[in-house]
């Protein structure tokens, strides 16, 4: 059957009223998308950045700072770690250098010793490392406005984690939260070894797994227990709910070290050492 003019209109009519609210939905999920992409990215880097300024404080001398480029990465110009030689009041003297072959301790040790020699020495105050965290990121563009140049020629860097050999080092990796309320929380120590004393919850609802017995241990950096893990049921992902457990460095030990891990709303999880 042949169609009239007024048809033909009203099929081109429908067509393109169809076709933009199509492109106008998806465009929504793609917004939704990188949204959520972004949100995770951020609290993500959030958490980074709240171990960073922790261990700032505690900076000794022989620690490592890790460095991430904020401006693409060119083999030929950037750092990616630095070792700390010297502290003063005011100032940090660190010695950077690249290192693409591993992420082991012993291995970045080994490349230092050998290389040391041959590395240039800088000297910068607290402020610029702070400053170097990089607070700001932004949806869509990524991080501006921070990072610093340990020389003028060579690109912006932020500081993304210190290695302190001293004492115990805690990192979130992830949370997985099911609708029944199943939980499953991924965690890894990148200093010394160390003992779990306890874990509790704010959640009166919350049961954990224990699949270990109190005192647990949890492997230094490196080694293959240094991964471990928190689960349980429970959990109500319709309210704010917070889990912390204490370390200690030894079972004889009377410095306790408390950690907290916070779950506030969809997106922000909070990790935080809280003593």
């Amino acid at each position: 059957m042949k169609l009239t003019k007024p048809k033909v209109y009203r099929f081109l009519i429908v067509t393109v009223i169809l076709i933009i609210v199509c492109f106008g939905l998806f465009q929504t999920e793609s917004f939704k998308e990188h949204y959520r992409a972004y949100k995770w990215k951020a609290n993500r880097l959030s958490n980074q950045n709240l171990q960073v300024y922790s261990e700032l404080k505690d900076l000794n001398k022989n620690d490592y700072i890790k460095f991430e480029n904020l401006e693409g990465f060119n083999v030929n110009k950037t750092y990616n770690y630095a070792r700390v030689v010297r502290i003063t009041k005011d100032s940090v003297s660190i010695k950077p250098f690249l290192f693409m072959n591993g992420i082991k301790l012993k291995d970045i040790d080994n490349y230092y010793d050998s290389e040391k020699d041959n590395l240039k020495e800088i000297t910068l105050s607290f402020d610029d490392l702070k400053y170097g965290i990089c607070d700001s990121y932004l949806p869509f563009i990524g991080f501006k406005f921070c990072g610093l140049q340990l020389l003028n020629s060579e690109e912006k860097l932020r500081l993304s984690s210190i290695n302190n050999s001293n004492e115990p080092i805690i990192r979130f990796s992830d949370i997985n939260i099911n609708e029944s309320g199943k939980f499953y929380i991924s965690m890894y120590n990148v200093g010394q070894e160390i003992y779990m004393q306890n874990i509790k919850a704010s959640q009166d609802s919350i049961r954990f797994f224990q699949k270990f017995k109190f005192p647990y241990l949890i492997g230094k950096k490196d080694s293959r227990n240094s991964h471990f893990a928190v689960a349980g049921v429970g959990w109500n992902q319709s309210e704010d709910a917070e889990i912390e457990f204490t370390v200690v460095t030894d079972t004889l030990s009377t410095k306790f070290y408390r950690y907290r891990l916070s779950a506030l709303g969809e997106f922000t999880r909070k990790f935080e050492r809280i003593n």
